[in-house]
């Protein structure tokens, strides 16, 4: 699946990646669900189902993950 913080990379913003007619340099979407292992796990509904959830709950805690990421902007801008 990768590494967590390559967010960049499942939502297509790269300047380094063109496969085909897809161009990957906007941040908008999931690229990354075009592949072949995700377009057969999204057949699954199952698996759509659980992605919903997850999606829904960073949706509805975005600001408190987003007070936790000036929290600790703010405690670590000296190191």
């Amino acid at each position: 699946m990768g590494s967590l913080w390559n967010f960049d990379l499942a939502f297509g913003n790269v300047d380094y990646v063109n496969e085909g007619e897809f161009q990957f340099e906007s941040p908008m979407g999931f690229w990354v669900k075009e592949h072949k292992w995700y377009e057969r796990l999204f057949q699954d509904p199952a698996f759509v189902s659980k992605v919903k959830t997850h999606f829904l709950f960073f949706r509805d805690n975005q600001n408190f993950i987003l007070d936790k990421i000036g929290f600790y902007d703010n405690y670590l801008k000296f190191a």
